[in-house]
């Protein structure tokens, strides 16, 4: 039962971490052009930048620190 907690956990935490990455890379990429180039290149430059990998980076590091933390509370 342990394993489908540990899981969906993960799987949360996965959601997180994907969506603070969309916030740190739009930050990042958004101050250096305009809200309308945002809105139509969002998408690719998410999957493609080297900003994009760095804003992953940092939120799975952040996803995994919040998991070491929180872990023994969740279970």
């Amino acid at each position: 039962m342990w394993i489908i907690k540990v899981i969906i956990i993960f799987a949360i935490w996965m959601v997180i971490a994907f969506l603070l990455a969309c916030a740190i890379n739009l930050a990042i990429w958004g101050a250096y052009t305009t809200f309308s180039q945002v809105q139509k290149n969002f998408w690719v430059v998410l999957f493609t930048s080297e900003w994009s990998a760095m804003s992953f980076i940092a939120a799975g590091i952040f996803s995994a620190v919040i998991m070491y933390y929180f872990y023994d509370e969740v279970l």
